[in-house]
């Protein structure tokens, strides 16, 4: 950084003395001597002020413990104090992100900046021309043994992780995680990481690193590219010893936009939060409204009351507010109180129902129909959802006709809960006039409805094991116009055995880019992807989910139960066709790949495996010199 200081001397007219000079103390003496003593002045004058800034700039430390390195300003608002004994400057990057959980639980301050990169001719054969320089700093929360990690997520837990590690005491270490457990070396023996510096300073550890963008070679799948869009980050800050990492303790996982930097706020990251702001995203004024969980008088359940076994699904229905006209919600924030319990969150949207069934309206078993999706919210999900700029979910569409939500909320209790365990979790709903397009959600997979005969579950004790479903385009055909429908978000579903699933697209008599995919799934973060594709009427799709039952003891069902398992995919899209809220749903399948009877437009269809199986595959680009 260059301080520029400008000083500025006053003339100043001294009086005219008609004294005669003699000796030493002659005027041009003098003017000879006040020269040199101003000199003298000014130049110790600067190097005192230098020496001054430049030991604020190195190692000042404030009454209140922290390093002031930098000014004030140059740190995000919300970032914690601790954050500017960082061995960097927020100002040497593009992007700052301030992912500050809670003051039990500190979070880290993450910043970046994409470049060329100036790297050898043989290196950049392997990696992109573009390089992303990253700085982590978190609290030292185990003093001078306090390691930090930063890393790329396929889901954004440990399963399936790219991250780097960084301690004084073991330098920076480039890792992968392929379970639920403690990050591995890399061990590919080729170096694409680029530590810069590192230090635990104040109440702060910190480092910088750069890494390529993209990675061009084969045989480095355990090195994440970062994408266009959003990517899963997660970070984690352990104690370290003199040979290894501990377990984390505070680690964190949030969705961003790395390349472009265009972040949602923080507080639309974490759960159990609702804003009262009266605007939107993109800044219309809106109403709002809660649906909370709650008795008949609207206030909060007692879990021990309600619940029974590992898990339990609890219902009740709510009237929408009177409006005067169609509206359009656009943003949905989900409330969360008690974390460990509640797994997932659905909201449905209906205009038929029948209010002399009064214990609709109290919590209570979920067979009271109500099937369009209006808002969702699953463990390890973000607070708020928003709709696109263009899109709103429509309500009060007929003038007279009473809107009804009906509120769902899985509730897990392996470990049951005490009786002052009192909840009120939901969604809050924030709403204002039409936009352009109405939006719709779509979810198929294998049903788990007990007038439909499933066929034996997963056994036991097996490594992997599949589901499929399919939607064909004879059931798509009738639904989705022409020119397709825009699917703005997605989302993967499957419980504690899900290792892998896949969406595939067949059209045109072949197989084409997978629609979505997932390596490595976990149970513990689903959420609602960004995403922008089209699906056509003449498309078929192809959802697999994979199993590891190994450590089951007996056959896993297919159930709602987070001990059963499920095989499912929700998307949100536009333009809304009322045909599709119904879902596509497996009802029995051939194991040996032949044949697979579908539920779908209020018929069955009996789909012929084989055809699709037989068509050209889809070959995925392979990674080639970046040359």
């Amino acid at each position: 950084k260059e301080r520029k200081m400008e000083y500025i001397e006053e003339d100043r007219k001294q009086p005219e003395e008609d004294v005669r000079e003699v000796g030493f103390w002659t005027t041009r003496n003098k003017i000879i001597l006040g020269v040199g003593l101003g000199v003298f002045v000014l130049f110790g004058a600067v190097y005192f002020i230098g020496a001054a800034m430049t030991s604020n700039v190195d190692n000042s430390t404030s009454d209140d413990g922290n390093n002031n390195n930098q000014p004030q300003d140059v740190w995000p608002a919300d970032a914690p104090a601790w954050a500017k004994d960082a061995v960097f400057s927020p100002d040497e990057f593009e992007h700052c992100f301030v992912d500050d959980i809670s003051d039990e639980v500190p979070g880290v301050v993450l910043c970046w900046k994409v470049s060329s990169a100036a790297r050898s001719r043989e290196t950049r054969k392997r990696e992109s021309i573009e390089d992303i320089t990253i700085g982590v700093v978190a609290p030292a929360l185990g003093g001078d043994n306090t390691w930090v990690g930063f890393g790329l997520s396929a889901n954004g837990g440990m399963y399936g992780a790219d991250i780097v590690t960084f301690s004084p005491n073991l330098g920076m270490q480039d890792r992968f995680s392929e379970d639920w457990v403690k990050p591995q070396l890399d061990g590919d023996n080729i170096e694409n990481v680029y530590f810069q510096e590192g230090a635990i300073q104040g109440q702060a550890i910190s480092f910088v690193y750069t890494r390529a963008v993209k990675v061009c070679e084969e045989g480095q799948e355990k090195d994440f590219d970062v994408v266009e869009g959003l990517n899963n980050v997660i970070w984690a800050v352990g104690a370290a010893t003199n040979s290894d990492i501990t377990y984390h303790s505070s680690r964190g996982s949030i969705l961003l936009d790395l390349l472009s930097g265009n972040n949602p706020p923080a507080h639309e990251i974490h759960t159990g939060y609702a804003n009262d702001d009266e605007q939107s995203t993109f800044g219309e004024k809106t109403e709002s409204f809660d649906i909370l969980m709650g008795d008949a008088n609207g206030d909060p359940i007692n879990l021990a009351d309600h619940t029974s076994g590992t898990d339990t699904y609890l219902c009740k229905m709510f009237k929408g507010p009177e409006v005067l006209k169609k509206q359009h919600i656009l943003e949905v924030d989900a409330i969360v109180e008690h974390s460990q319990y509640v797994h997932h969150i659905l909201l449905y949207h209906c205009t038929d129902v029948d209010e002399e069934n009064s214990h609709w309206f109290e919590p209570g078993e979920c067979r009271m129909g109500c099937t369009s999706v209006a808002a969702a919210w699953a463990v390890g999900g973000y607070s708020r959802f928003h709709y696109p700029e263009n899109v709103g979910f429509p309500f009060g569409e007929t003038v007279g006709k009473q809107d009804y939500f009906r509120l769902e909320i899985h509730y897990n209790t392996v470990t049951p809960p005490g009786p002052e365990v009192m909840d009120q979790s939901g969604f809050r709903i924030r709403y204002a006039d039409p936009r352009e397009y109405d939006a719709g959600s779509f979810f198929f997979g294998w049903s788990l409805e007990d007038q439909f005969t499933m066929e034996a579950g997963l056994p036991e004790g097996v490594p992997e094991t599949t589901w499929d479903t399919y939607v064909t385009s004879e059931c798509l055909t009738p639904v989705v116009p022409e020119d397709g429908i825009n699917v703005f978000s997605a989302m993967f579903h499957m419980h504690t055995y899900g290792r892998s699933t896949l969406l595939q697209r067949y059209r045109d008599g072949k197989e084409i880019e997978p629609f979505s995919q997932m390596d490595y799934y976990d149970f513990n973060y689903q959420r609602l992807v960004p995403t922008s594709k089209k699906i056509y009427p003449t498309d078929t799709l192809k959802l697999t989910c994979r199993y590891d039952t190994t450590k089951a003891t007996d056959t896993v069902e297919a159930g709602e139960g987070s001990g059963d398992e499920m095989c499912l995919f929700f998307l949100s899209y536009y333009p809304r066709q009322k045909q599709l809220d119904y879902g596509v749903y497996t009802i029995s399948d051939q194991r040996d790949g032949t044949t697979q009877n579908v539920w779908c437009g209020g018929g069955i269809q009996e789909v012929d495996k084989r055809v699709y199986e037989q068509m050209p595959k889809y070959e995925k680009p392979k990674r080639n010199s970046c040359e």
